[in-house]
């Protein structure tokens, strides 16, 4: 999780627009941790195409921002990996805004926040790339607030844990970066806990797992960033088990995959860490497959990019 990257030129900012496209229709959002903004795109945009939206300056809060999620009205949940803090942006953010809510402080444990996930009751859960922890926070939680739960300790096996995202009943997915694994804990697992399930093998497929998403079938989805590759296992699965989907090769534009998402139709989209792209393949994607359309280009204001969300 270390490095460092070149700032860019931004474009100038501007005021969200009258009527945000985002409102009425599903927008991609990219967390661009190396120059410390988010830049949303319609669903559509492809090629060479400026971001809609831009949020950026010193007056957001972010900082190094790596992972990102929305929440039931669309609010902007992201995680910032150098100041150990969770910044909230209303529904529309645009430019250099302040947050609506910062969750930050020695209270909070936070210590390397990297990956976000807000279920369905407010409840936020963060993973803690530095202590090998996840740090979960009533809703509405604000200011230098204490968790209401923690999951921590060598029965977890959490080892650099990098993202994390919940199914429907709440069960817990995390990527173990450290280990080439993903974990599952129970809905409302807390303290030195065991995971219920453990994804991890030869044959899975994992190499330095990172991004997560699970589809409208239930299958859990794995950018894997050694391995330019894109995995995913059936809903239930276990052990050391093959892919069901394993889209890689140089067809893909697979360079350093680090989030991953799905519109409502189930194309999948990804960002890529080492070229500046999204890349985004059809639903039924598998093996060495070219991507339906690409983001790329100095338009786009792409660095570097972390995480990923679609709403």
């Amino acid at each position: 999780m270390s490095g460092t990257g070149a700032q860019i030129a931004r474009a100038p900012r501007s005021q969200a627009p009258a009527t945000d496209a985002c409102s009425s229709a599903s927008c991609l959002y990219v967390s661009d941790r190396y120059v410390d903004s988010i830049t949303v795109y319609t669903k559509s945009a492809h090629g060479n195409a400026s971001p809609i939206r831009n949020i950026t300056g010193a007056m957001t809060g972010l900082n190094q921002p790596v992972s990102l999620t929305l929440d039931a009205s669309k609010a902007l949940h992201v995680a910032n990996f150098a100041t150990n803090s969770i910044t909230v942006f209303a529904a529309g953010a645009n430019g250099n805004v302040m947050p609506t809510i910062t969750i930050s402080g020695s209270s909070t444990t936070l210590n390397g926040p990297v990956g976000i996930a807000v279920d369905s009751g407010g409840k936020t859960y963060v993973a803690n790339w530095t202590t090998n922890s996840i740090a979960i926070f009533a809703a509405g939680a604000s200011g230098n607030a204490v968790p209401a739960r923690t999951i921590s300790g060598p029965n977890t096996t959490l080892t650099e844990p990098i993202s994390v995202v919940l199914d429907a009943s709440k069960s817990m997915y995390v990527a173990n970066f450290g280990a080439n694994s993903v974990l599952v804990f129970a809905s409302g697992a807390h303290g030195n806990v065991n995971p219920i399930r453990t994804i991890i093998g030869s044959s899975t497929g994992l190499f330095s797992p990172g991004g997560l998403a699970i589809d409208h079938t239930g299958r859990l989805w794995v950018t894997n960033y050694s391995a330019n590759s894109v995995t995913a296992y059936p809903s239930g699965a276990n052990g050391d088990v093959a892919p069901v989907v394993s889209i890689v090769g140089s067809k893909t534009g697979l360079t350093t995959p680090t989030g991953v998402a799905f519109d409502s139709v189930g194309k999948i989209y990804v960002t890529n860490r080492d070229n500046n792209s999204v890349t985004v393949y059809a639903a039924n994607a598998n093996g060495n497959v070219a991507p339906l359309h690409t983001l790329v280009g100095t338009n786009t204001l792409l660095h570097l990019p972390a995480g990923m969300a679609l709403r």
